[in-house]
C-alpha cells in the first residue's frame, strides 16, 4: 500500500444514491441462505470473541502450529499478517473520512 487513499471509494454516496444503496443492501440481506447467514454472523462476532482483524491472527497461529514452523518463520508469518491488517485498517479509516 502506498497511501491510505489508495483504496478509498470515489466519493460519498448522497441523496437518492444513498437510499438506493441501502435498499439494495436490505433486499440482498433478505435473500441470504442459512449458510450465508452463518458466514455473516461469524464475521459480526461480538465482544469476548476473535473479530476481524483478530480472527486473521488466530488463523495465522493455527497455520503456524499445523505447519510446525520455526520461530523465525512464525515471526515472519505474523509480521506479514499484521502488516496486511494494518494496511486494511488504514484503507478503511481513510474511506470513512471521505
Amino acid at each position: 500500500m502506498v497511501t491510505g487513499a489508495q483504496f478509498r471509494p470515489p466519493g460519498p454516496i448522497t441523496g437518492r444514491e444513498h437510499i438506493e444503496a441501502l435498499e439494495e443492501l436490505i433486499e440482498a440481506s433478505g435473500h441470504l441462505t442459512d449458510r450465508e447467514k452463518m458466514i455473516a454472523e461469524f464475521w459480526e462476532q461480538g465482544p469476548y470473541s476473535y473479530t476481524p482483524p483478530g480472527i486473521w491472527t488466530k488463523f495465522a497461529i493455527e497455520a503456524i502450529k499445523s505447519e510446525k514452523l520455526s520461530l523465525e518463520d512464525s515471526i515472519k508469518v505474523l509480521f506479514l499478517q499484521a502488516n496486511a491488517a494494518f494496511d486494511a485498517s488504514i484503507a478503511a479509516w481513510g474511506a470513512s473520512l471521505s
